[in-house]
């Protein structure tokens, strides 16, 4: 089954939100550190009141991924859970299950780009297990996920932050 979704931004028209032929609506919530698409929660609650699927999305600026990490869950806080339960409940009668998986700062050439390791490891510290988490922390997580052994599992938000969420 195929979904239709459009991706919505602040210059978007209310008719690109309430779009007939779309299941789902992307809105861009935030890009960089330091702007906030001025319209995403007006777009948001559209395409919400009108049924659609919903998700966010922050647009990358090149900064500092904690940051804009940090940026992005920061305005969006609120709705996180809401685009995935929408989502499962509308797939469940087709036998498709739709989870989240939620990471923390993950090591990967992005979060090493800018020779902010002091940052890192500072931050690392913060977080329970005292590390950052590897690709495959997250990789091991959405495996699972993906296998027979969750095939009971829909409708959930799943978090590997190495305890920083519980925190």
């Amino acid at each position: 089954m195929a979904l239709y979704f459009t991706d919505v931004f602040s210059g978007s028209a209310d008719w690109i939100v309430t779009d007939p032929h779309a299941q789902g609506t992307i809105v861009k919530a935030s890009q960089g550190t330091g702007y906030v698409n001025p319209k995403y929660e007006y777009q948001y609650s559209l395409a919400k009141t009108n049924g659609r699927l919903l998700g966010l999305y922050h647009y990358a600026g090149g900064n500092d991924p904690v940051a804009e990490a940090t940026y992005f869950l920061d305005h969006i806080r609120g709705k996180v859970g809401e685009a995935v339960l929408a989502a499962a409940l509308e797939l469940a009668p087709y036998n498709i299950r739709v989870n989240s998986v939620h990471s923390g700062v993950v090591e990967t050439p992005m979060i090493k780009q800018n020779d902010n390791s002091d940052e890192v490891k500072a931050f690392a510290k913060t977080i329970p297990l005292q590390r950052i988490a590897k690709p495959e922390d997250v990789s091991q997580m959405v495996a699972f996920l993906a296998s027979d052994e969750a095939d009971y599992s829909t409708g959930s938000e799943f978090i590997v932050d190495g305890g920083l969420t519980a925190k």
